[in-house]
């Protein structure tokens, strides 16, 4: 990263760090480990004698509580977690919420530090961060990268705004931590998408930069991918839902929206907003009575310009809530209460997991290849 003085230029094909950057890295590497545990899901495959194993990371809550992703536990009910000392414990999978990808363990007297979490209101692409995972024996300790920022992703059917960067992951790294230079917490690993360098923004003087701690020994690699995490303060919220109920209490509308250009009204009226497509029979909306080719103007007092402020603002209430609709119908005005719903589950593919954790064959006398 080029606005940084700490990174210093090799020879060959790749570069590395200065012993000043490599001692901050591997000292961040060894925070976040303290805190992790590597998470073990066994998975019986018919016709083959040795069950495969998913594996990632949980980070600790504290309490004996641990944070990991939906798709490292997938259906199970217990896992195994094992410290970065080699402590191994049963877990019980308190709940998961597969919206947000994200999935909370119970094994109470594994005591383990929770780290501090950031508390900023902005993440600022550019940032140099710090991933780290309990991968497989052979995977790097921890990788680094630069925060990028290109159109919002949210992961799977998450409405939460992702924070992405070129830190690379390797298998066993899903449900680990991106940290800052500080230590603390920025998010949890959830996923990776393809790197369009067309379409990402940093800062101007700013280079992307990617590189993995390896064995003591770090070296900086050409970008190839976007990881994606979850905002660690919206992760940890959720996840105190999921360890309380099982599951996120979100709100559920029960339509399909559009955006329009025309709410229906005369030329001093709105130009563009929410059009609705669809009604779910039987739903809240259809209940309020909520028709096909209404225009939606106001969610509970706040005015919506587009099908992302109604999916923010529907998710951020709680089911049983009673909420004012503003509406255009035929150039007429007209308002409705809605009752929402507790959002359904999402239909979750088996296979969808391994886009989401590694897997690897369970063969303890061999070690696993990084790849």
């Amino acid at each position: 990263m080029s606005a940084s003085p700490v990174l210093a230029q090799g020879t060959g094909d790749s570069s590395e760090f200065s012993l000043t950057a490599s001692e901050q890295v591997a000292s961040l590497a060894d925070l976040g480990r303290a805190s992790l545990v590597r998470v073990i899901r066994g998975e019986e495959v018919p016709g083959q004698a040795t069950p495969n194993r998913r594996v990632g990371t949980g980070v600790s809550m504290g309490d004996g509580l641990f944070l990991t992703c939906a798709g490292v536990v997938g259906p199970a009910r217990d896992v195994l977690i094992v410290s970065a000392d080699g402590d191994t414990l049963v877990a019980h999978v308190k709940g998961h919420d597969r919206r947000s990808n994200l999935a909370v363990l119970e094994a109470p007297g594994f005591a383990m530090p929770a780290l501090p979490i950031d508390q900023g209101a902005l993440i600022l692409p550019g940032e140099m961060v710090v991933a780290v995972g309990l991968g497989s024996p052979d995977t790097p300790t921890a990788t680094f990268g630069t925060v990028i920022l290109s159109k919002g992703i949210g992961l799977g059917y998450s409405e939460i705004e992702m924070i992405q960067t070129t830190s690379p992951v390797f298998r066993g790294y899903t449900g680990g931590v991106l940290l800052n230079r500080r230590g603390q917490l920025l998010g949890i690993l959830s996923g990776v998408v393809a790197l369009q360098e067309d379409q990402v923004f940093i800062p101007e003087g700013t280079d992307l930069v990617a590189g993995i701690l390896h064995r003591g020994h770090m070296t900086t690699i050409t970008p190839s991918a976007t990881t994606v995490a979850i905002p660690a303060r919206q992760a940890m919220q959720m996840a105190e839902d999921i360890a309380e109920h099982g599951f996120v209490p979100r709100g559920y509308f029960g339509l399909q929206v559009e955006m329009t250009r025309s709410g229906g009204l005369s030329d001093s009226g709105p130009s563009r907003g929410i059009l609705v497509h669809q009604v779910v029979d039987g739903g809240p909306a259809s209940r309020a009575g909520l028709l096909p080719g209404d225009f939606i103007l106001e969610f509970g007092g706040v005015r919506v310009h587009n099908p992302e402020d109604l999916s923010f603002l529907v998710s951020s209430r709680v089911p049983g809530s009673s909420v004012l609709v503003r509406f255009i119908r035929r150039g007429s005005r007209g308002a409705t209460t809605v009752v929402l719903e507790q959002a359904p589950p999402v239909d979750w593919e088996p296979d969808w997991d391994a886009a989401l954790a590694g897997q690897e064959t369970v063969n303890p006398s061999e070690p696993t290849k990084v790849r």
